[in-house]
């Protein structure tokens, strides 16, 4: 089982299938198993460097998908938004509980072409969503997936 931080759900816009509401497979997807960053620390999967991982899947093919449109929030994991700003993930949790510096790091993705917003997902989970709202910011948006992808 290999680790992987994209999947195309992370650009589908169907909130109605079973994977999004219950994590249950999408009948006639083409998925194959994988493990993913636990954030919530709900699991105890530790792997050898102490990190907590989940099993999940990363979909190829999904007979549910829906393209998000152009002007649609992306859901962005953290990892992405820490590329995009060139910070660690610990300075970005740290932006999180502090309210001078969160309204910076806001500002900042505002003059790089972001419209950013959190949201709570219904397992308590914060989820992170972009927006770029300049096709230089699409493009840098893409080319930081790109890069999470190699890795």
């Amino acid at each position: 089982m290999g680790r992987t931080k994209n999947s195309l759900c992370q650009t589908c816009f169907n909130f109605d299938c079973c994977w999004h509401k219950e994590f249950c497979p999408v009948p006639g997807w083409e998925a194959k198993p994988t493990l993913i960053h636990n954030d919530s620390r709900l699991d105890n999967s530790v792997d050898d460097c102490g990190a907590e991982y989940v099993e999940s899947y990363l979909v190829t093919y999904c007979p549910l998908y829906k393209a998000r449109g152009k002007n649609h929030f992306y859901l962005v994991p953290v990892e992405i938004i820490c590329r995009l700003l060139n910070v660690s993930r610990r300075t970005f949790f740290r932006w999180q509980i502090n309210v001078p510096k969160k309204k910076e790091f806001i500002k900042n993705l505002r003059q790089m072409g972001f419209e950013y917003f959190e949201g709570i997902s219904e397992h308590e989970r914060k989820n992170y969503y972009l927006k770029p709202i300049t096709e230089k910011a699409e493009n840098t948006y893409k080319a930081a997936l790109l890069v999470a992808s190699q890795k």
